[in-house]
């Protein structure tokens, strides 16, 4: 596990500052292009539908990509959010407590997102594809999972997300 920036190796550098933030890119994609957060970089989604499907679905797919990785998930079957084993462990992400995630006023938004990239996105199960996410939903739940990220993956390392994402390469 990293102590600091400086004393990464060029392998973790490139994981926690070019990889890593990728993906978070795509995470807040949605929010970056179809929220009124960031005016001047806002698309209209009637006249880029095929980039507004795909920030949704991506936004929706990275939540559970990034859930996994700090140990939350909604099992096959179910309809909760419950732990399971951190897929980031090996890098040092740390387990999201799923009390205080569930205690979060964002909770349900995150719940629902996961529930539509199980089972809208990811797979496709025809009695599940109508998932009411919609942007309030979606916005909400990348926002919880973008702070997840910086807890669980970038202050479990001694890194900050903000550092990462401040880099020219990752910033949108």
């Amino acid at each position: 596990m990293p102590a600091a920036a400086s004393q990464l190796t060029r392998e973790q550098e490139l994981f926690f500052y070019e990889h890593l933030p990728h993906r978070v890119n795509l995470l807040i994609a949605f929010c970056t292009r179809y929220s009124d957060r960031y005016p001047d970089r806002k698309l209209d989604p009637e006249q880029f539908r095929d980039l507004y499907r795909c920030a949704l679905d991506i936004s929706m797919l990275m939540s559970r990509f990034f859930c996994w990785e700090i140990g939350l998930d909604v099992a096959k079957g179910s309809q909760q959010i419950t732990s399971c084993l951190p897929r980031g462990q090996s890098y040092g992400a740390t387990q999201a407590d799923l009390t205080s995630v569930l205690q979060d006023s964002r909770s349900e938004q995150l719940r629902l997102v996961l529930l539509a990239a199980n089972r809208a996105v990811a797979h496709i199960n025809p009695t599940e594809v109508d998932h009411g996410v919609n942007p309030g939903v979606l916005i909400a739940a990348i926002d919880l999972v973008e702070q997840l990220i910086a807890t669980h993956i970038y202050s479990a390392n001694g890194l900050k997300l903000s550092d990462a994402m401040n880099r020219p390469n990752n910033q949108m």
